[in-house]
């Protein structure tokens, strides 16, 4: 037996150490030998990995943290304390580990379910003494574990036994029948002959009994019986009322009845079903509490429906926390509502904590206001921690920015983590910087994982870089996983180089997920190819998500066909978001086309940008007038100017010089104008000047002369036109930028 997980730290007592009855679950695989033997080396590794990282957030979701956990070689031992409560736990271990490790482990490994083993499961009870193994463990050894051993012999595929004892506590909560050699097949090995039991399903009693706890619903909640749990929970909450309702209750046992409830309310997941609890709650006369109230808003989805739950908080003479503010900061749709709560906070004298500023700097929108926040924090006396740099870390504009942040930590004595360094590769100006923080990693004796890796490869500067990545992963027995893989796929040269690393991960027990699906659909030469890649996503089961379809309607061959993918996408509720429309634009046939989706972008909330623009200008936009072009644009709620000289490209492309001259007069600053300006000297100052003389107010006018003749290297006669355009300016920044002109001007003529 090997020893692999110790949660419990506790000292034994005497007594314990002399012997005690302990309680076994003992869980096998079948035929794990033969399943191991047909694995690749990195189909091995990751299986035994995945095996603690299936079975730890169950054994935490359960209490069971305090147990003594081994694996065996074959399956687990759990440990712990003969208790009926602690047999009940481990009941439920059982039964989720029966209907869900299958499952769970194909997630957690890539490997097709049907090959994973399916369990025999047993938990038997035993006089068991503690004993002490180097370097100081704790152990127990005796008949529990024995007994559960040689009991699981009698199951079938995911089949639960029991012994005498477990049974003795079980009945009142699960369904259990007697095991015979007439429906089962013996053992080889069954030296000591005890009577063993099936464990079937949960009694829907054992949940309506008052005094039940949680891990019931939460069992039935994991096994993916949401409709029972909530059930369950219903008539759990039924019984309270009852219990609550009856006369004589005092305020002790009122208490006690809110406890129940609040343990109930937090092993569900359904919010209306929390919402029928509260009601029971409210009905039996008793107020709930700040924790009934914090877990209905974490349970809401959306942030009004958990502001709603605080108002009611309100109402009730109840008064948010720490906790509250945090949750629904957590929620908050952006950064300004978010630290509007914080402002809140303070008003109601709560302090912020370090979760409450982490989750504020993550919502931040930029660099500058998250470096804000954390003075704020050292203002307030809370100190920033690894959360807190990993994140300023990922939204540090500039890697000179990074590098000061990691000297930050070094000051203040906190060590990058493996996140931080994946975020410190991954700000990396070039592949060999990148390198240099996964030495630097291995110089703290922080291992690099598969997340570091697919970082790296990611920087790689060509194909081979990233395929020796690969190589020096495996030398570490890192293997690399699907988003490896997709990283893979996207650096390759060519579609059949592409497609030879999708036959490797499969190979090696990977499926394929959306990102690789994606990232091949835009390696594909031919659109046939392309749509035999999208038949073969959803032969398995995987449907595309925007960024697939994005790159579906990018490949089209046609505008008519991308709108086909358009149409798709919105049948299956997946919606378009801007890249999608830009690339739709992009694949109009004309300038109407193209304007009429930008319509259907704002009516759709999706604010277009410059890209957007610039694709609708650099369309034929000769048959309509510069004036009505600017009118247009200028009615948009964004509009900032760099797209205007994609309008001049395309009226100079299509010789309508007049009409670029228009838009020039307006935005004569900008670089396609100047151009423009310098190519057709005569002409830019003759339009120029019959604008100034038709109205000598014009608020463009000599602004695009004065420009005009800096262009052609004429400043003394650029000097009375700037200075008249300074004089007419209502805007901050052009004045800004007549005066940098007329100063520029001023030296140029003091150094001659």
């Amino acid at each position: 037996m090997i020893y692999m997980e110790r949660h419990n730290h506790r000292e034994y007592s005497e007594e314990e150490k002399a012997g005690k009855n302990v309680v076994c679950l003992s869980m096998d695989l079948i035929g794990s030998t033969k399943f191991m033997l047909g694995l690749t080396t990195p189909q091995q590794d990751r299986f035994n990995r995945s095996l603690v990282k299936q079975i730890r957030p169950h054994i935490e979701k359960l209490g069971l943290t305090d147990s003594l956990v081994k694996f065996t070689g074959d399956g687990w031992l759990v440990l712990t304390d003969n208790k009926p409560n602690k047999i009940q736990v481990l009941c439920c271990l059982a039964t989720i580990m029966a209907n869900k490790f299958q499952e769970e482990m194909s997630e957690y490994t890539e490997i097709s379910m049907d090959r994973i083993p399916p369990l025999r499961l047993a938990i038997c009870t035993g006089r068991d003494v503690c004993v002490e193994l180097p370097p100081g463990n704790q152990d127990w050894v005796g008949d529990s574990a024995r007994r559960a051993t040689r009991a699981t012999g009698w199951c079938k595929e995911n089949e639960i036994v029991i012994n005498d004892s477990i049974r003795e506590v079980a009945f009142r909560d699960f369904l259990i029948t007697p095991v015979t050699e007439k429906d089962h097949i013996k053992p080889d090995k069954w030296e000591e002959d005890f009577r063993v039991h099936t464990l079937g399903k949960l009694k829907p009693e054992a949940a309506a009994d008052s005094e039940a706890p949680g891990y019931f619903v939460t069992t039935l909640e994991t096994i993916g019986k949401k409709e029972e749990a909530n059930e369950y929970s219903l008539m759990v909450s039924e019984h309270l009322e009852a219990k609550a309702s009856k006369l004589g209750i005092d305020e002790i046992e009122r208490k006690k009845i809110l406890r129940y409830w609040n343990q109930l309310m937090s092993s569900i997941s359904d919010s209306s079903t929390a919402r029928k609890i509260l009601k029971s709650i409210q009905d039996a006369g008793l107020t709930p509490d700040i924790f009934t109230y914090n877990m209905l808003i974490k349970k809401t989805r959306d942030y009004d429906g958990a502001k709603a739950w605080v108002d009611t908080m309100r109402e009730e003479g109840i008064w948010p926390n720490v906790v509250t503010y945090n949750t629904l900061i957590d929620k908050a749709p952006s950064y300004n509502e978010a630290k509007a709560l914080v402002d809140t906070m303070r008003e109601e004298a709560i302090k912020p904590d370090d979760f409450t500023y982490n989750t504020l700097i993550k919502k931040a929108p930029d660099y500058d206001e998250a470096i804000a926040l954390v003075d704020t924090m050292r203002e307030e006396t809370i100190k920033p921690d690894i959360v807190t740099y990993t994140t300023l870390i990922k939204k540090a504009p500039d890697y000179d920015k990074v590098n000061a942040l990691v000297a930050m930590m070094q000051e203040e004595g906190i060590r990058p983590n493996v996140f931080t360094y994946s975020e410190l590769i991954d700000k990396a100006p070039d592949y060999n910087e990148a390198k240099s923080w996964v030495y630097k990693m291995r110089e703290e004796v922080i291992s690099p994982n598969v997340f570091t890796y697919t970082r790296l490869i990611k920087k790689a500067p060509d194909y081979d870089g990233a395929k020796a990545c690969v190589e020096t992963m495996r030398e570490e027995s890192i293997w690399p996983n699907v988003f490896t893989y997709s990283e893979l796929i996207d650096k390759a040269p060519d579609y059949n180089e592409a497609k030879s690393w999708v036959y490797k991960m499969r190979e090696e027990g990977i499926k394929p997920n959306i990102v690789t699906y994606t990232t091949l659909i835009k390696k594909a030469p031919d659109y046939a190819k392309v749509n035999a890649l999208v038949a073969m996503m959803r032969e398995e089961g995987i449907l595309p998500n925007v960024v697939t379809y994005n790159t579906l309607i990018e490949k089209a061959p046609d505008y008519d066909e991308a709108n086909v993918w358009m149409e798709t996408m919105k049948e299956e509720n997946v919606q378009p978001d801007i890249f999608t429309y830009n690339t739709l634009i992009k694949k109009a046939p004309d300038y109407d086309e193209a304007k009429a989706l930008v319509g259907t972008m704002r009516r759709e909330s999706i604010q277009p940008n410059v890209f957007t623009y610039n694709t609708l200008f650099s369309k034929d936009i000769s048959m309509v007038l510069a004036d009505d072009v600017l009118k247009w644009y200028l009615a948009q709620k964004y509009h900032p100017p760099q797209p205007i000289q994609a309008a001049i490209a395309s009226y100079r492309k299509r010789h309508c010089l007049d009409q670029a001259l228009r838009l020039a007069l307006s935005y004569p600053h900008l670089q396609a104008a100047r151009k423009l300006i310098r190519e057709h000297a005569t002409e830019a100052l003759a339009y120029f000047r019959r604008i100034s003389n038709l109205d000598p107010e014009h608020p463009n006018a000599d602004y695009a002369l004065g420009i005009t003749f800096v262009e052609l290297g004429r400043e003394l006669e650029a000097i009375p036109h700037l200075q008249k355009a300074l004089e007419l300016a209502t805007a901050d920044r052009r004045k800004k930028d007549i005066e940098d002109r007329l100063l520029r001007i001023d030296r140029k003529l003091s150094n001659k």
